[in-house]
């Protein structure tokens, strides 16, 4: 049986790679929208825990900054 602080880090870890997993192929507003969660919310996460986003740009491509 795990402890609660096991727990916690194991809920935290699946949180950030659950995000990475969209953050490689979606904006952060698509992800938002497919999660079902408060944009500014996975924002806030997504800056927290260094997770970078697709960008759009005028042309329509994506491409993902800072890695």
């Amino acid at each position: 049986m795990e402890f609660w602080h096991e727990m916690k880090a194991r809920h935290t870890r699946e949180k950030i790679q659950l995000v990475q997993a969209y953050a490689d192929h979606y904006t952060i507003e698509q992800t938002a929208t497919i999660l079902q969660m408060d944009q500014t919310q996975l924002r806030t996460f997504a800056y927290n825990n260094n997770i970078k986003f697709q960008k759009v740009y005028n042309n329509g491509k994506t491409s993902v900054t800072g890695r």
